[in-house]
């Protein structure tokens, strides 16, 4: 189930899509491959899904960050 109309623009059409998304986090770049993102065809806003935010969130942030959270 996607989203129909773009929050940023309100128009119709956002499209899934499969992206490769870069970033740099504390001077170091990474990427990962195969995101699936919803894409409005107009304005080009991008929207993340739950399991989407948490594959990026494995990749970007340092382990140590990771770990800590785990024992909380």
């Amino acid at each position: 189930m996607g989203i129909r109309r773009c929050p940023t623009c309100g128009r119709s059409g956002m499209r899934r899509e499969k992206v490769a998304v870069n970033a740099t986090v504390r001077g170091r770049k990474a990427q990962v491959s195969n995101v699936e993102l919803e894409v409005c065809p107009h304005c080009g806003e991008k929207l993340f899904d739950l399991n989407a935010s948490r594959r990026m969130e494995e990749c970007f942030l340092p382990k140590r960050r990771r770990r800590s959270a785990a024992v909380a």
